[in-house]
């Protein structure tokens, strides 16, 4: 009942011994479930399974003592430890210069800086016709991306999902353990989500960063708690060394609960990126199951509470003047369960295998799906999640939209127990979510790997 329950509106497919979850069909856009701004949106979840009001709580990108122990619901990334030119902070820092002058991140001195003007000129794609990378975006030599060639990775698997899941199901669910494992990422083709409603997603994302700046004020935030939150950078009032990107982020499940906070300009936002939500936590669920058989849990291992929550963050990279001195995201690696990208048609993305960086290609039509640390807990170490980062691009502006599968705050984090029982040894002791999250930035701050504490000494 439980597993009907969660399903709800969505709809389950097959049913008689042992379950398993049908691709969603292929499409077209017209045949997608949709809803009008104004109607209740589909439902991903009965009423019964509707998260508490509280989301995911997070910590901010500094370290002051005051801010970093407040709850927050953003699914962000560690910002890298790294010290600006002349370890100068603007934010908060004593004004000394004349009031007007402008500052190295091209505001000016003595502006108020609360007023949404001043807060949208901190976008990066406010700043129009910069001929060079303003000097609080130039990060030190040592993590600077350079002027070297990363070669176009061929190696990460690109694995046809809809003409493997019926035909050859064990051979779908060993590849994508293999990638997993060797990896941590995959490119994912022929899965069911209809071409035009990615390419209408990316669109989406591109129309509102390009939107004048008073359109879209009012989702500017510092506070990651907000429920529907435009910032830029990581954390740019509290960070040494901002990155190239803006963002939009917001919560997706139950989809009734929050797309009312969402933008409704372009007007088809809400029509577009609902239906996509939907299209996208389908999908994540049937992998899931896919992902079971290859651990050999039980079918639904990852219903409930591991897999509650969908966040969808849409990142805009405008063209840089010179990308060897700037990232779009720094090295990370997810908490998360499992991150599903569409990273449109632009490069960027760039995974680290065996200490080298491989730029991972575009294929049309194809996600990018990755494994957070959640799931590399999970699988007792059997699946991996591996660091990987932005670069920009001097020519073209880059938009992607990622939705995260994530569990809920208070969810117990701990190796499977099959996986135990089978090896006789956890890898990792238990913990919940909540707890991982608050020392997952802290450990990305002092560099740290954000598993190390929880690991199991084998000797």
């Amino acid at each position: 009942m439980a597993r009907q329950g969660r399903r709800g509106r969505e709809g389950r497919i097959g049913g008689g011994g042992k379950e398993k979850r049908d691709m969603p069909m292929k499409k077209e856009v017209s045949s997608v479930p949709s809803f009008s701004p104004t109607s209740n949106p589909p439902s991903a979840t009965s009423d019964q399974d509707k998260p508490a009001a509280t989301t995911n709580t997070l910590i901010l990108f500094h370290i002051a003592e005051e801010t970093a122990s407040q709850p927050t619901s953003d699914m962000a990334l560690p910002a890298a430890n790294v010290a600006a030119p002349q370890a100068e902070r603007y934010a908060g820092s004593e004004i000394r210069a004349p009031i007007g002058t402008p500052r190295k991140d091209g505001l000016m001195v003595g502006a108020d800086m609360r007023s949404p003007a001043r807060q949208m000129e901190k976008l990066i794609s406010s700043k129009h016709n910069i001929q060079h990378v303003p000097e609080s975006y130039i990060l030190p030599p040592e993590i600077r991306p350079g002027k070297a060639t990363t070669p176009s990775c061929k190696c990460i698997p690109v694995i046809d999902l809809h003409g493997n899941i019926d035909s050859n199901r064990q051979d779908l669910v060993q590849r994508i353990m293999e990638a997993g494992q060797e990896f941590g990422f995959f490119q994912l083709t022929n899965h069911g989500v209809p071409e035009e409603l990615m390419n209408e997603t990316v669109k989406m994302a591109e129309e509102f960063f390009q939107l004048p700046a008073e359109d879209k004020a009012s989702f500017y935030s510092e506070d990651p708690r907000k429920g529907c939150r435009l910032s830029t950078s990581i954390d740019y009032d509290h960070e040494k060394v901002h990155f190239w990107r803006d963002n939009l982020r917001h919560h997706c499940r139950p989809l009734e609960d929050h797309v009312a906070e969402w933008p409704t300009n372009p007007t088809r936002y809400r029509e577009v990126i609902g239906n996509y939500a939907v299209r996208v936590w389908e999908l994540s669920l049937v992998l899931l199951d896919l992902i079971c058989e290859g651990l050999g849990t039980e079918s639904g291992y990852f219903e409930g509470g591991l897999s509650k929550l969908q966040m969808m963050s849409l990142n805009y990279y405008p063209p840089c003047p010179d990308p060897a001195l700037t990232l779009g995201l720094p090295k990370h690696a997810d908490p998360n369960l499992i991150t599903v990208l569409n990273q449109g048609a632009v490069p960027g993305l760039q995974v680290l295998k065996d200490e080298k960086w491989l730029a991972l290609e575009p294929v049309p039509n194809a996600f990018v799906v990755n494994i957070g640390h959640t799931l590399q807990v999970i699988s007792n170490g059997m699946l991996r999640s591996a660091e990987h980062r932005v670069v920009t691009n001097a020519y073209v502006a880059r938009a992607t939209v990622t939705s995260f599968i994530q569990p809920s705050n208070d969810s117990l984090i701990r190796p499977a127990t099959v996986l135990v029982d089978r090896c006789s040894l956890p890898l990792y002791r238990p913990f919940r979510y909540e707890e991982f999250l608050r020392t997952y930035l802290k450990d990305a701050q002092d560099g740290r790997p954000p598993l190390q504490q929880y690991e199991i000494s084998q000797t």
